[in-house]
């Protein structure tokens, strides 16, 4: 699912203008879709209809096309069923940077998972640093980390951590609490 082209809205464009005038970051948070029908002008500001919209969860750049980053959003087997006929990127405000329309609708069928990218096309993409906002990008915060007989550290996912071996833990053990830890793993 990565063609045709998005294109910047008016938005963008002036958002873009001014993170290559500042050396600022061009901040991207969100893909939506929906089923609008209708032509693009660079004026919108939402989608048409729009059903969904989820964090970005990578981008980059379009192997074939220095001037085209791709930004992506994996749906998972229980997601929808949507159909698919726009697309629009967004920062954490709200602001729509992009949208682009597919002449034949996408269905995202449910049980069928599916990487979901949107192509847009940057005036400067050399120059421009686009930074993606992925809060809670892999792990939630609430998970944790525990440590059993011969590791230290752990704890919660609000920062980083740090594991080490504890030998001495390791030295006590006898070989059947050893083979209990193994069955246990």
């Amino acid at each position: 699912m990565s063609e045709p082209y998005g294109f910047l809205t008016n938005k963008g464009r002036q958002l873009e203008a001014a993170a290559l005038a500042n050396g600022t970051e061009l901040n991207v948070a969100e893909i939506a879709w929906g089923t609008g029908a209708r032509a693009i002008t660079g004026g919108e500001t939402s989608l048409e209809n729009e059903t969904g919209r989820a964090p970005v969860i990578a981008s980059g750049i379009h192997p074939d096309n220095s001037s085209v980053a791709f930004f992506r959003h994996d749906f998972a087997a229980q997601d929808g069923p949507y159909i698919i006929s726009e697309a629009g990127l967004f920062d954490a405000a709200g602001n729509m940077l992009a949208i682009v329309t597919y002449p034949v609708p996408m269905p995202k069928p449910l049980n069928f998972a599916l990487t979901f990218d949107i192509m847009v096309a940057f005036s400067d993409l050399e120059n421009l640093n686009i930074n993606v906002l992925t809060p809670g990008s892999l792990v939630p915060e609430e998970r944790r980390i525990d440590t059993g007989s011969g590791l230290v550290g752990g704890g919660d996912l609000s920062g980083n951590l740090n594991l080490s071996l504890d030998p001495g833990a390791l030295q006590t053990m006898n070989d059947a609490e050893h083979l209990a830890m193994i069955a246990g793993a």
